[in-house]
């Protein structure tokens, strides 16, 4: 009975012992199982953290990218609205000019006289001598032997010109060609109407060549200017049409040039130097005054600059064209710059 008893009661333990055993196995294994699948949802989550951040970071790039599209068309729109206000102004600025030229034409208005004048910059040479103040202060005895300057101006046109030539040994500072005799006029020289030229220094013309640099907006001068004046009378060229011509894209009102006579090419090489470099140092702009045969004497004025000179086999050429729209007045504030007892002048 007693034996009987002990194994039972040894049989009860150990069911109990296993039952134990297989329930805490089963625990951990719910336990394992439960934080894997804890493992799993934070995985989940961090992956589902990182979407979202990619989907933010997508949606600010587009944000940008369409802000980046709406700042170029803007910048677009912006380019088309300064086109077509350069556009309006260059057609305005041409209508205006058309109008002008109707106007005339339609009058019948000519020229009577134009007036040209080149006021020198700082850095050009302070004399009253034609040769002295158009070429290089610097210049060589063999230069001023072998080099003459000729101003070229306009007349009734493009394809009309005036030749005044200067030599070194020239040492007026002015001329009447009307009532000069040919043995007078430099060679070069060639007038079709009635013409004076003339050095404007010291202070007898201070405030007239001060007048003329602050008109044509030049910013520098060493108070002298050179002036050429042509007389047509009251049977001058068709105002329109001269102007039309200077204004034109061959349009050369002045036009400065140095003439090479003949000698050695060392010498020609360094006098045409000296040349380059004075005429881009001592000129800038230009002032073109029309005056009109109506009755009152109508004036219009022109800026004029400077554009790239040319050099034909050592000659170098500045030309001058017109720099703006004109200006149109009834009071001739340079009137009094050339004195000129025209003998033709009513």
């Amino acid at each position: 009975m007693l034996a009987v008893s002990l194994g039972v009661t040894k049989e009860i333990r150990s069911q109990i012992a296993d039952t134990l055993a297989k329930s805490n196995s089963e625990k951990e294994q719910a336990a394992a199982n439960a934080r894997a699948r804890e493992s799993e949802l934070q995985m989940k989550l961090a992956n589902a953290g990182v979407e979202n951040l990619k989907l933010s970071a997508k949606g600010a790039q587009d944000k940008l990218e369409l802000t980046e599209s709406k700042l170029e068309a803007t910048q677009e729109t912006l380019n088309e609205v300064r086109n077509n206000l350069t556009s309006t102004r260059d057609d305005l600025q041409q209508e205006n000019n058309l109008g002008l030229l109707s106007v005339l034409a339609t009058a019948k208005l000519g020229v009577s006289d134009i007036t040209f004048v080149i006021p020198f910059t700082s850095r050009g040479n302070s004399t009253q001598t034609f040769f002295n103040a158009l070429m290089p202060g610097n210049f060589p005895d063999v230069c001023q032997e072998q080099t003459e300057v000729i101003v070229i101006l306009s007349t009734t046109g493009s394809d009309n010109f005036e030749y005044l030539q200067y030599a070194p040994d020239d040492i007026e500072s002015q001329h009447d060609y009307t009532f000069l005799g040919p043995s007078e006029i430099s060679k070069g020289t060639e007038v079709n109407e009635p013409t004076a030229d003339a050095m404007l220094v010291g202070e007898d013309y201070k405030d007239q060549v001060k007048y003329v640099v602050r008109a044509i907006g030049q910013t520098s001068s060493n108070s002298v200017a050179f002036v050429a004046d042509i007389y047509f009378g009251i049977d001058g060229p068709s105002a329109s049409g001269l102007i039309k011509a200077l204004q034109g894209q061959d349009g050369r009102p002045i036009t400065i040039v140095s003439k090479n006579r003949k000698g050695d090419d060392a010498s020609n090489k360094r006098c045409s130097q000296l040349v380059n470099k004075y005429f881009a140092a001592a000129f800038d702009k230009a002032y073109m005054r029309i005056t009109l045969n109506n009755a009152e004497h109508l004036t219009m004025f022109y800026s004029l600059k400077a554009l790239p000179q040319f050099n034909d086999h050592g000659n170098w050429g500045l030309p001058f064209a017109i720099d703006s729209k004109p200006a149109v007045s009834a009071n001739d504030e340079l009137g009094e710059v050339l004195r000129v007892d025209w003998s033709q002048n009513p």
